[in-house]
C-alpha cells in the first residue's frame, strides 16, 4: 500500500529543500566571505602595523637628528661665546697692559738701544748698500740712546737722529731703500700674538 505525505511531511520536504537550495549554499558563500574578510584583515593588520613602525621610525629618525642639530647649534654656540670671551678678557685686560707696556718702552732709550741692538744684529752677516740710519721718537734722548746701543752695533749705524713721530723707532737703509718701523702699535700687536696663547691657556686650560 503506498505511503500518503501527510501535511507535516510535505511541510518537512518543503522546507529541506529550500534549506539544500538557498540557506546551504548561503551558508557556503558566508563562511568564504569570512575566511576571505579574515585574510584581507590580517593583510590589512600587517601593513597597518609596517606603516606604524615606518612612522615611528621616521619620528625617531626625526628627533634624533634634531637632537643632533640642536647639540651641535648648543656645540657652535658655546665656541663662539667661549671665543667672545677671551676676545672680551683679552681687550679688557691683556691689550691694556701690553699698550702700557709698549709706551713704557718708547719713553726709555736704554730699552730701545736693546731692542734696536738685537735687530741690527740679525743683520751683521748681510752686506747692505748705503748707510744704517736710526730714526728715534720725539721723546727719546739721542745720547742716551747710543750709550746704550751693543758695541758692535754702534759701528753698524751711521748716523742717530730724532724725528718728528712719537712712540716708535725707524732703521732706514738708505742705499738699499729699506725701511723698518718698529712703533708702540706694531710691538702691542707682537706681544699680543706672542702671549695671546698662554693668557687664554691660563684661563681656559688650552683654548
Amino acid at each position: 500500500m503506498k505511503h500518503l505525505d501527510t501535511g507535516s511531511d510535505k511541510v518537512k520536504k518543503i522546507c529541506d529543500a529550500i534549506r539544500h537550495e538557498t540557506i546551504e549554499p548561503a551558508k557556503q558563500q558566508a563562511r568564504v566571505i569570512i575566511e576571505q574578510a579574515v585574510d584581507q584583515a590580517a593583510i590589512i593588520i600587517q601593513e597597518a602595523r609596517a606603516q606604524a613602525d615606518a612612522i615611528l621610525d621616521n619620528v625617531r629618525k626625526s628627533h634624533e637628528k634634531e637632537k643632533h642639530i640642536f647639540e651641535a647649534s648648543m656645540v657652535h654656540a658655546a665656541k663662539l661665546f667661549k671665543e667672545k670671551f677671551c676676545v672680551d678678557l683679552e681687550n679688557h685686560f691683556l691689550s691694556p697692559a701690553l699698550d702700557k707696556v709698549s709706551s713704557n718702552l718708547f719713553h726709555h732709550a736704554d730699552l730701545c738701544a736693546k731692542v734696536v741692538s738685537a735687530l741690527v744684529a740679525g743683520f751683521k752677516n748681510k752686506t747692505f748698500n748705503g748707510d744704517l740710519v736710526a730714526m728715534l721718537s720725539a721723546e727719546l734722548d739721542k745720547k742716551d740712546f747710543v750709550n746704550h746701543l751693543a758695541s758692535d752695533v754702534k759701528n753698524q749705524i751711521s748716523k742717530v737722529e730724532n724725528g718728528d713721530f712719537s712712540q716708535g723707532i725707524i732703521l732706514k737703509l738708505e742705499g738699499d731703500n729699506l725701511r723698518i718701523d718698529f712703533n708702540k702699535e706694531g710691538l702691542t700687536k707682537a706681544l699680543m700674538d706672542s702671549l695671546r696663547s698662554d693668557f687664554r691657556k691660563y684661563f681656559f686650560q688650552g683654548s
